[in-house]
């Protein structure tokens, strides 16, 4: 943890910043390869809430295509 934010290293290497959380009836995430200079923000008011798993997906295609 870093001031509120996850600080870790995915599977592929990369590091990445993560935060989330949910509230009744929704939820967020913002999630940053900062080395890849990519960055997923998402949020939902409805079920599935957004996780840390479907911000990396999304990640993982804008990381590739640089």
């Amino acid at each position: 943890m870093a001031i509120g934010w996850r600080v870790d290293v995915d599977d592929k290497g990369r590091r990445r910043f993560h935060h989330g959380g949910s509230l009744t009836g929704g939820g967020a995430i913002l999630l940053t390869l900062r080395d890849e200079r990519v960055s997923v923000a998402i949020v939902s008011n409805q079920l599935p809430r957004p996780t840390e798993e479907m911000a990396a997906r999304i990640a993982d295609v804008f990381a590739a295509a640089r």
